[in-house]
């Protein structure tokens, strides 16, 4: 295990570092599987995932309503209202 200064061998020190890297590795899946197993009976509130960044289909759906009825509505109009023409300034 020792060289004969007192130093740790080389394998000694090539099994530490693996039983520190096991450790470390060990310690980070039991963190992320309690920060798992936390989320699923108290998942925390987080508000970018709520809200939404602009209009949604339902406005989609809404507008492309509005505009249909517009077209229908325009086509059934009579071109000439004689309402407005004494309004308007011109002489009949």
């Amino acid at each position: 295990m020792y060289d004969l200064v007192g130093m740790p061998s080389h394998r000694t020190t090539l099994a530490v570092l693996a039983f520190v890297a096991r450790t470390a590795m060990g310690m980070s899946l039991a963190r992320h599987l309690a920060s798992a197993v936390r989320e699923f009976i108290a998942p925390r509130y987080r508000p970018e995932l709520h809200y939404m960044r602009g209009p949604g289909p339902a406005c989609a759906r809404r507008a492309i309503k509005i505009e249909s009825r517009q077209v229908q509505l325009a086509g059934r109009q009579q071109p000439h209202d004689t309402a407005w023409h004494g309004y308007l300034g011109s002489s009949q």
